[in-house]
């Protein structure tokens, strides 16, 4: 249905000779990328507003995001499939939080430490619709493990002015690093 959606407005970008019909895969693929963004944002959002967790929702959404965008993992079949895991997972993340916010704060940063760990063995996850070469690999490498350093100096920041929105860091970072291993899975799998 996205994909539907988004060569309607590709075919009107034609029409209207905003861009030229050798260039339809690469317009096709930006909006569906654009408006697949837009529609887990809006969704992120929502959730937050209607749980009253909105901050929250917003950290997650930067964490995984940012996160993702370099350490690659599973890749869903579908738009649906993308955005059902990717609310699921911020679901979970959201109830996980309630359900164990009484817990020691080291055992937070042993998910910390869990998600660094994966991090480092796996990252970066390969793509099968977008192989990465040896350079991106270097470079994906190297930007996950800035960012796993950004991302604990963070959570001691929150930790330090008695926010409990480490949590939500070190939740993410934890399904991150879980999407990554079932990355690795599925392609191990399709290699045999």
């Amino acid at each position: 249905m996205l994909t539907k959606l988004c060569h309607i407005i590709v075919d009107f970008f034609i029409r209207e000779d905003i861009v030229s019909e050798e260039q339809r895969e690469i317009y096709q693929y930006g909006v569906e990328l654009s408006v697949s963004t837009l529609i887990g944002l809006f969704l992120v959002l929502a959730i937050g507003a209607f749980s009253g967790r909105f901050i929250e929702c917003v950290i997650f959404y930067i964490v995984f995001c940012l996160t993702r965008a370099f350490c690659g993992g599973f890749h869903a079949h579908s738009h649906l499939l993308c955005k059902v895991t990717f609310i699921c997972g911020l679901i979970l993340v959201l109830i996980m939080d309630l359900v164990l916010n009484n817990i020691e704060s080291y055992y937070w940063f042993v998910l910390y430490l869990y998600s660094l760990i994966i991090v480092c063995a796996f990252a970066p996850v390969d793509n099968p619709n977008k192989r990465l070469t040896s350079y991106d690999i270097k470079r994906c490498k190297i930007i996950s493990i800035i960012l796993m350093v950004v991302w604990l100096v963070v959570m001691i920041l929150f930790y330090s002015f008695d926010s409990k929105l480490y949590h939500i860091v070190a939740l993410t970072l934890f399904f991150v690093a879980n999407l990554m291993l079932l990355g690795k899975y599925n392609e191990r799998g399709k290699t045999k």
